[in-house]
């Protein structure tokens, strides 16, 4: 692996929640990461595919390779995940926490996975094995992880309670929108500068 300094490029590759097989869903939150870049980063988007017949450490599997292509080119790499894309970033933060200079995940279902209708856990087969794991792996995030953790929650959300969304331990702040999708969105383009810069922040730290 390539020896990272502060000039160090940074890549931060977005996990999308559930509907990322819907084109157009996908088009649009592509169109939004794409728009970080002029903040000093490298946007990638990684699709887990919620609703495939797959299993989901191999879709977090194959997540980790992209972490690690963007390592051997001597970048840092941060995750950024929405919804459903919080329990693959956490869970890879979890599993290899040496590779990851900063999470941030948005509106994201970390905690009380019994409360999601039993219909939306028959058709994303991989979110519900992700949330298996994520309950599995969560405690195992310790104070320096968590330190370069970001959770933002909306100011109302009925989909996901931001009681769900908040990671003690970690940086909280609530994005002043109501509504799950709709703070999803204000991330994404409102608070990109306060997304990109604390990644940025946390990747400089963890420079070696």
């Amino acid at each position: 692996m390539k020896q990272r300094t502060r000039n160090t490029p940074l890549t931060l590759i977005y996990v999308p929640g559930l509907f990322d097989r819907i084109k157009w869903v996908q088009f649009l939150q592509r169109k939004a990461v794409a728009t970080w870049r002029p903040l000093g980063v490298r946007p990638q988007v990684f699709v887990m595919g919620w609703s495939l017949d797959a299993a989901f450490d191999d879709r977090l599997g194959e997540l980790e390779k992209l972490v690690d292509a963007a390592l051997a080119r001597g970048e840092q790499v941060a995750l950024v995940g929405a919804s459903a894309g919080a329990t693959a970033v956490l869970a890879l933060l979890a599993k290899s926490p040496e590779k990851i200079s900063a999470v941030v995940t948005i509106c994201g279902k970390i905690h009380r996975p019994d409360n999601i209708p039993e219909p939306v856990l028959e058709v994303n087969t991989v979110f519900d094995q992700g949330l298996d794991e994520l309950s599995t792996r969560l405690g195992t995030l310790g104070k320096a992880e968590l330190g370069r953790t970001l959770a933002l929650h909306a100011y109302r959300d009925h989909i996901v309670p931001p009681e769900d969304a908040v990671l003690e331990g970690a940086h909280n702040r609530q994005i002043p929108a109501l509504g799950h999708v709709p703070g999803i969105a204000t991330a994404l383009l409102s608070l990109a500068p306060t997304i990109t810069g604390f990644c940025k922040n946390k990747a400089a730290r963890t420079h070696t």
